[in-house]
């Protein structure tokens, strides 16, 4: 189902890359983060521990874990970490006797049944489902059983067959414990990326007041210690890897493995793990969706690559010329439809998919990814239009809520609020950052609505075109989209993180109302009269709206060719409307909606001309 997601990130040839430097990053700037506290000749706050991971630095099966691996070097021969394998053949310690192999197993089976059973969902299946085995725990078991065997295997084997097979084939085995190991650490690695980005991001805000500060001490501490934890992690992996091929070579015969059959195949077995595709249901793979996290999760760094981008742009106001044309309206109104075929008959730039996720800084990222701009697949809305890297879309909300700290985002609504000056004066940098010689910015923005009164006080050569729809379709077409957007939000979490970044509260799991002066008293997002609401809501307030020009969806789709010359008249611009095809629509007759309210919604639609 979410191959057909409504957003298609980009590719990440160097996201491996990426991730080492964040590492490095992480590092610098955690300790320069402290001797900066140490020359400036101040004391770091203490942290307040609001967050969980802040009052539980190690959970239980951290602590489970390390008691495993003190009883497996309790019970081995130090020497063995130290020792030459060549030793081993006259003078090793053999395998585990059954009573401690069967103690350790009873201790990770406990633990595994103890942090099962506290798991609030008392449901077997999604218990199992929302537990994460540690790593530590698998491969020590791991190891456990192939030291075991290995001794064994070898009395068992050797009569029918070549005990150099089987070193081989516990070798390869050995690898592969090590692939997985490194594979099961990946969410710990990923928390060490996060707050890594977020120690930087912090370190980028331009108040630095003592909130700011106690944020960063806590960044910091959060830092290092997830530093700790994944080298700690590491360290045991490898190091109980290193003493099961000691063992292994111990076991079968030390002179018929050299060092180079040795790392080539511990090299084919810790590369298998990796050749497995996921199967989760996502558009986006692990690594993408970190990739996402880093970027768009951090104001900061936005912040400062907006900077970056709009360096030296003027953005002069010439008389009589467009220089940016905004499509807004009630989301399912055909901003998308129109928007695309405007982009594709005159002489527009507007932000796409290839953009994403460096959204606030599209000059930069297109040094590092030049993606193929081909049509891909049907957007999630299953409305039949074809998304891919170079589909307009609604990306610009992005800025404005970086730029504004979501002062507008509130917990059950969306709120108006005006630009301030300096706010407008770096859009207006932005958006013409993104134009070159003639181009005209081009913008489809649902949310535009909350700021339009100071969008166009501060903005005279911007023209704004808002589309309205017969509003029993347009309220049954945002309802079903409610539920499709909700049972796949539901399913795969990050699409309503995708599209919690991109300001997309329309509807699903997240839907925020637009908050316009007169909010209806329906909260039910099941009914149909919910969403005649907020139509009626909606285009109530924009009839009262100086300076924008409407756009019937329903001429749009049996005229467009007429719509395109009437905005091309509007903007003095050289538009192509030859040929436009008709869009085809089938008229759907919802039911189950209040009378009263249709027949209000039906009063402002006549009204608007």
């Amino acid at each position: 189902m979410l191959h057909t997601s409504l957003y298609i990130g980009p590719g990440l040839g160097i996201g491996a890359g990426i991730l080492i430097v964040l590492i490095l990053l992480l590092i610098i700037f955690s300790f320069g983060y402290r001797l900066w506290f140490v020359f400036a000749g101040q004391s770091a706050p203490e942290t307040t521990g609001d967050s969980k991971e802040a009052k539980s630095p190690f959970g239980l099966d951290f602590y489970l874990a390390l008691l495993l691996s003190f009883a497996i070097l309790l019970f081995s021969n130090p020497n063995e970490f130290v020792g030459q394998a060549q030793t081993y053949a006259n003078n090793r310690v053999t395998a585990f006797p059954i009573w401690v192999t069967i103690l350790i197993g009873l201790i990770i089976i406990g633990s595994l049944y103890y942090s099962i059973n506290n798991i609030k969902d008392k449901s077997l299946k999604q218990r199992l489902r929302n537990y994460s085995f540690s790593p530590l725990h698998l491969v020590l078991v791991s190891v456990i059983c192939l030291v075991t065997m290995s001794s064994r295997l070898a009395a068992w084997i050797e009569p029918h067959l070549s005990i150099l097979y089987l070193s081989h084939v516990l070798i390869v085995l050995s690898g592969i414990v090590l692939g997985l190991g490194i594979l099961w650490l990946k969410p710990l690695f990923f928390k060490l990326a996060k707050s890594s980005l977020g120690l930087l991001n912090q370190l980028l805000a331009e108040n630095k007041d003592s909130k700011t500060i106690q944020t960063l001490n806590t960044a910091s501490n959060q830092t290092m210690r997830f530093l700790a934890v994944n080298t700690f992690w590491l360290s045991v992996i490898f190091l109980a890897v290193y003493w099961l091929i000691l063992e292994v070579i111990g076991a079968t015969n030390p002179e018929s493995v050299g060092l180079n059959w040795t790392m080539i195949l511990l090299s084919v077995g810790a590369t298998l793990p990796f050749l497995k595709t996921s199967s989760k249901n996502s558009a986006y793979s692990d690594i993408n969706q970190l990739f996402h996290h880093l970027i768009l999760d951090h104001y900061h760094i936005g912040k400062a690559l907006l900077k970056r981008q709009i360096k030296g742009v003027e953005h002069p106001v010439e008389s009589g010329a467009v220089s940016a044309v905004l499509v807004t309206g009630l989301a399912r109104a055909g901003t998308t439809a129109l928007v695309r075929t405007l982009s594709e008959r005159g002489s527009f730039r507007s932000l796409d998919y290839s953009n994403m996720p460096v959204l606030l800084a599209p000059r930069l990222w297109a040094k590092f990814y030049r993606p193929s701009h081909k049509e891909q697949q049907e957007r999630a809305h299953g409305d039949g239009i074809k998304v891919g890297l170079a589909s307009v879309e609604a990306l610009e909300e992005y800025f404005f809520k970086v730029v504004t700290d979501d002062r507008f985002v509130k917990k059950d609504r969306l709120v108006r609020h005006e630009l301030s000056a300096e706010e407008n004066e770096q859009y207006r940098r932005y958006f013409k950052s993104l134009c070159q010689g003639g181009e005209v910015y081009l913008a489809k923005n649902n949310n535009a609505v909350l700021r339009l009164p100071s969008l166009l006080a501060q903005n005279s050569d911007m023209k704004v075109f808002v589309l309205v729809r017969e509003p029993l379709e347009h309220a049954y077409s945002l309802y079903k989209q409610h539920l499709k957007f909700s049972k796949e939000q539901a399913e795969d979490p990050f699409v309503l993180t995708y599209m919690n970044w991109l300001g997309h509260h329309e509807f699903g799991l997240r839907q925020l109302p637009f908050d316009l002066g007169a909010l209806g008293d329906e909260r039910d997002r099941e009914k149909l009269d919910f969403w005649l609401e907020r139509w009626i809501e909606y285009y109530s307030y924009a009839q009262g709206l100086g300076g924008v020009e409407f756009i019937r969806y329903e001429e749009f789709l049996t005229r467009p060719s007429q719509v395109v010359e009437r905005i091309a008249k509007a903007t003095g611009m050289t538009i192509n409307a030859e040929n436009i095809p008709v869009f085809e629509k089938t008229p759907e007759v919802p039911s189950g909606f209040s009378p009263n309210l249709a027949s209000m919604a039906q009063k402002v639609y006549e009204g608007i001309g």
